[in-house]
């Protein structure tokens, strides 16, 4: 038996105001002990997350627009042990409108409960990638670049559980596949991790009818609830985040 907590995931969007994302987080805290978000790079944004009793991991102070996630969670629940953002393979996307973005980076916070450590991340990969990736190879330079932060980002979660003996990482990320296609299932299934997504997927999605926000979770833990759908209400261009129920095995 183990400790049963639950995370919640939210990729929310740059442009839209800080009022609607704090609304939609503190609605969710009373039966939640843990959040992941996406695209709070502005201060105003991250600064949200903020609340008396949780901590936060968020992006560094002019960092740049792609240190961009953040994580809170129920200080009743979790002892934050370690928490850093690192940048992904360093490589740039070229952007449909010309020119380069700014390298990647994730956000990676070591919680402890009990007797039990827990790595969890979060990333924003690159957007309008399907195309370059449908056949399983990377042949454009995206599509490479692409993989590339992938890899990276399970290899630094990977690294940083092993320097703090974590019993169990969690990678949570807007991944702009749609998970509901075996290719893409295929290429984010890496390294003996497991999708939180399976079958039967519900009939909407994350952004639209496509599941692109997922966890990837691998050591001692298990879902025992979800992931469900919940509603951004209005506060994001994805119109759900997700919410699972992890139990911390030997917590």
């Amino acid at each position: 038996m183990g400790l049963k907590v639950w995370h919640t995931h939210f990729s929310s969007r740059f442009d839209e105001g800080a009022v609607g994302l704090k609304r939609l987080i503190d609605d969710n805290r009373d039966s939640k002990e843990w959040f992941t978000v996406t695209e709070i790079d502005a201060q105003i944004r991250a600064n949200a997350l903020r609340r008396d009793g949780w901590g936060v991991s968020l992006p560094e102070k002019n960092a740049g627009p792609r240190d961009d996630c953040g994580q809170t969670w129920n200080k009743d629940t979790f002892v934050c042990v370690h928490k850093e953002s690192r940048k992904l393979s360093g490589q740039r996307l070229i952007r449909k409108r010309g020119g380069y973005s700014s390298p990647l980076e994730g956000n990676f916070v070591v919680l402890e409960a009990g007797n039990h450590r827990h790595l969890s991340a979060v990333a924003h990969l690159g957007s309008g990638i399907e195309n370059d990736l449908k056949d399983r190879k990377a042949n454009t330079h995206n599509g490479r670049v692409y993989l590339k932060d992938l890899r990276k980002l399970v290899q630094i979660a990977e690294e940083i559980a092993e320097d703090y003996d974590c019993d169990s990482i969690t990678i949570s990320f807007d991944g702009n596949l749609n998970v509901r296609l075996a290719w893409a299932r295929w290429l984010l299934q890496i390294r003996g991790f497991k999708i939180n997504w399976k079958k039967p997927y519900p009939k909407q999605g994350t952004f639209a009818r496509r599941l692109i926000d997922l966890t990837l979770y691998k050591g001692k833990i298990r879902i025992t609830q979800g992931p469900y759908l919940v509603s951004a209400d209005g506060t994001s261009d994805h119109q759900n985040g997700f919410t699972e129920q992890f139990e911390l095995l030997n917590a």
